[in-house]
């Protein structure tokens, strides 16, 4: 039995809840950590469907929701597709017979509960349609202490939590008092939603061969390709389009080009993290960049290239936007996988 956990920052910080939760649970449980810094529930849903294992008593354990607020704040996912992730995750949880535990954490200048209410409104409605209970860590902390808001110096910043700070241990606590209630099956009922009844599909091989070369972090391992490459000619059965790029995105500069058919998306391919001076792993998401997204056609490939022009230089979210021209073209940064998204009939 595995507890799989999804979530940015917070909860990939060593030391963190997430760390303690693990410690007090490993008797009963393995524990993988999922978890990623700048990490939202497109991605989550990638790294569980990728790299999840998902089986009867196992869990997913998500904690995704603050860095879902953030990017809605910031202008991306403002069509709400984020809430369509979320639900992707907990119909993979009841097709395998896993359980879905959310764990709905906030910042401490209430990015889900005020700025972003409408986002949470969705993700309750979502949780009610599948008769999943859930843990709001600032529901949970009045209920325990009376107090409606979390101290400042709980948080090291707006956003993250101080890894030694009573909190992480209360939402440790509180996580495993969610898995060992054994509550979390999702009702098996109908998709809320259109990006429910879509299939996904992860393409990692591309050629040629010789561009391929592995990276490795304290949280992934996986093969990569430096531009130019491309995939075979794909057989989509329908109607199908780009949903995400997964990108070790370097600190220093680096942009590519994809094209698909006719289509074509110029994107910054640089972290924005100024304090951060390795690569990390990233995802764009194309109509996060283009209004029609990268359609698939039967016969397409997916190129990818440098891309050494300032034109329409694109930058989704993570990402550097006016990349100096030193800054374009050639770079550190690598494409991991590209996800498909076949639409329903």
């Amino acid at each position: 039995m595995t507890i799989y956990i999804t979530g940015g920052s917070n909860t990939a910080k060593p030391g963190g809840w997430s760390d303690k939760f693990a410690a007090r649970i490993v008797r009963k449980y393995a524990v993988r950590n999922l978890a990623l810094g700048a990490t939202n529930s497109h991605m989550a849903f990638i790294r569980v469907m990728r790299d999840a294992q998902l089986g009867p008593g196992d869990a997913v354990v998500w904690a995704n929701s603050t860095n879902d607020a953030m990017c809605m704040s910031e202008g991306h996912y403002s069509d709400f597709a984020l809430i369509g992730y979320v639900e992707q995750m907990i119909r993979l949880c009841a097709e395998t017979g896993a359980r879905f535990i959310p764990l709905i954490i906030d910042s401490y200048n209430k990015l889900v509960d005020v700025e972003q209410a409408e986002y949470k409104r969705r993700i309750l409605a979502l949780l009610e349609h599948y008769s999943l209970p859930w843990i709001d860590l600032r529901a949970a902390y009045f209920g325990e202490t009376g107090e409606a808001d979390l101290p400042r110096h709980f948080f090291m910043d707006p956003l993250h939590f101080n890894a030694d700070s009573p909190v992480t241990d209360f939402i440790g606590d509180l996580a495993i008092e969610a898995v060992e209630s054994g509550l979390g099956h999702p009702a098996k009922t109908s998709p809320m939603s259109d990006d429910a009844k879509c299939r996904f599909e992860v393409v990692s091989e591309f050629g040629p061969t010789q561009q391929s070369a592995r990276f490795e972090n304290s949280v992934a391992n996986l093969a990569t390709w430096k531009p130019p490459f491309a995939s075979t000619p794909l057989s989509p059965s329908g109607a199908a389009e780009v949903d995400a790029l997964v990108v070790v995105a370097g600190s220093e500069g680096g942009a590519f080009t994809i094209s698909v058919g006719a289509q074509s998306l110029s994107f910054s391919a640089c972290h924005c993290f100024g304090y951060w001076p390795k690569p990390g792993l990233l995802i764009v998401r194309p109509r996060n960049l283009l209004a029609e997204g990268l359609r698939i056609g039967t016969g397409d490939k997916i190129k990818v290239d440098w891309c050494d022009s300032p034109a329409n230089l694109k930058a989704d979210m993570y990402f550097r936007g006016n990349l100096e021209p030193h800054q374009l073209g050639q770079s550190q940064s690598r494409i991991a996988y590209a996800v498909l998204k076949h639409h329903a009939d």
